[in-house]
């Protein structure tokens, strides 16, 4: 232990006051570092998740899959037939309890099969859309809006823009005119 006192009460730094105090203007400019490497390599990783995976990836992925559900479905049945031989009554609810859910498996796989077709539907018409503007090719336009037409004809929010649609279509003549009026009248009061 020393004997110093430690002050108690504030301390006063006296500041010389020949220094004028420093403002931002007068900080040195930051350094130009050039371009970021970062760019670089952030393009080359965009570039490489662009690329469709090589036959040897879809075939490494594949096989992995399909080993992983082979043995775990190896292993439910195993088990399932240990429990059925073991007690009966378990075993059967077992097997209850996986076949709803295979069922259950197949209804949402069902599901997803149904909305990549419904998916694909609306590409086409997309595609169909664009290529009527770019030619302006009223006969596909008419044939795109009368699937768009068929797509939300079920809907009760779209009943309106479909009346004023069939009221209005026939009263124009070029492509563009008659996709921006389904779209005025069909899309935009479902958004």
């Amino acid at each position: 232990m020393s004997d110093e006192r430690k002050p108690s009460g504030p301390v006063l730094i006296e500041l010389d006051e020949t220094t004028p105090p420093a403002t931002p203007q007068d900080a040195p400019p930051v350094p130009d570092l050039g371009p970021v490497p970062q760019d670089a390599a952030m393009q080359r990783i965009a570039t490489v998740a662009a690329r469709p995976p090589s036959r040897l990836a879809r075939w490494f992925w594949g096989l992995l899959g399909s080993i992983l559900v082979f043995f775990v479905s190896l292993a439910a049945w195993n088990t399932l037939t240990a429990l059925l031989a073991s007690s009966p009554i378990l075993g059967l609810i077992g097997a209850a309890l996986l076949t709803v859910f295979v069922l259950i498996c197949l209804l949402i796989a069902l599901k997803e099969l149904v909305a990549f077709r419904r998916l694909a539907r609306l590409d086409g018409l997309h595609k169909d859309a664009e290529r009527a503007l770019a030619a302006s090719d009223l006969a596909l336009a008419r044939n795109v809006t009368d699937r768009v037409v068929a797509l939300y004809a079920g809907r009760d929010d779209a009943a309106w823009g479909q009346a004023a649609f069939a009221d209005r279509k026939d009263e124009i003549f070029d492509a563009d005119g008659l996709l921006a009026l389904a779209e005025r009248s069909l899309l935009s009061p479902l958004d």
